[in-house]
């Protein structure tokens, strides 16, 4: 196939060997340039491409955790202010409660009297 290449190009046969050897050096210094050189560093861009994106995605995991928790703060600070007025809603109720109790005492002793 190479004789015949060469041939049709106007190169003499006797080149043919030479062209063979030629392309397979070239194949194989391109084989182990790809596995010493191309290989090793597409490997190591991805591992720092990796290691950002691992970042990255770690940030935005503690960027929610720190709003869930500040989120839950002001739940829990809100259920204890709405627990505060309660109690205190409920102790104005017993005191009116009691002062109604005692008004009514008191109309009752003077409708019997």
């Amino acid at each position: 196939m190479v004789h015949v290449c060469l041939a049709q190009a106007g190169l003499p046969q006797d080149v043919a060997p030479w062209a063979q050897l030629g392309g397979i050096a070239v194949i194989t210094w391109l084989l182990i340039w790809m596995i010493t050189k191309a290989f090793p560093d597409l490997m190591e861009r991805h591992e720092v491409k990796q290691a950002e994106a691992r970042q990255h995605f770690e940030t935005i995991l503690n960027k929610i955790e720190s709003n869930r928790m500040a989120s839950a703060k002001e739940g829990h600070d809100a259920a204890k202010t709405l627990g505060s007025a309660m109690n205190d809603q409920c102790e104005n109720l017993r005191e009116n409660t009691l002062a109604l109790e005692q008004i009514n005492r008191t109309l009752q002793l003077r409708g019997s009297a």
